[in-house]
């Protein structure tokens, strides 16, 4: 399973992805909107960080408010090695494999892409739905 962070709002356009299933169509956004997808388990770990009363359902929307809040815990979480080294789960221990894991190059790639997220749902006044 899986998490997607989104602008419900942002604008779309119809494409059809495959040449050869011509009755097949799609929508993908109007760049420069974008969405983000994580692992239940990465999406529970970065919303325990940034929206801890979202972490166990995993689903949820930011409003322009609660959006502002958001921007502040990732730009405290992306400059604070502490809070990014918590973070950070291996992908192997004794041997076993556990989870995808999670370094630091993933955790500052996605808090990136995050407040980049929430910055373009901030500056034309939208919300960001989660779930």
């Amino acid at each position: 399973m899986s998490v997607t962070f989104f602008i419900p709002q942002a604008p779309t356009t119809k494409v059809q992805p495959y040449e050869d299933e011509p009755d097949f169509w799609d929508e993908e956004y109007i760049s420069p909107y974008f969405d983000i997808n994580m692992s239940n388990c990465n999406a529970g770990a970065f919303l325990r960080e940034i929206d801890p009363m979202a972490a166990d359902v995993l689903a949820g929307q930011w409003d322009r408010h609660k959006l502002q809040a958001i921007r502040r815990k990732l730009l405290r979480l992306i400059n604070s090695h502490k809070e990014i080294q918590s973070l950070c789960d291996p992908a192997y221990q004794d041997g076993n494999f556990y989870y995808g894991g999670r370094d630091e190059y993933y955790i500052l790639t996605r808090a990136r892409a995050m407040l980049a997220l929430v910055k373009l749902a901030m500056d034309n006044g939208y919300t960001i739905s989660f779930g």
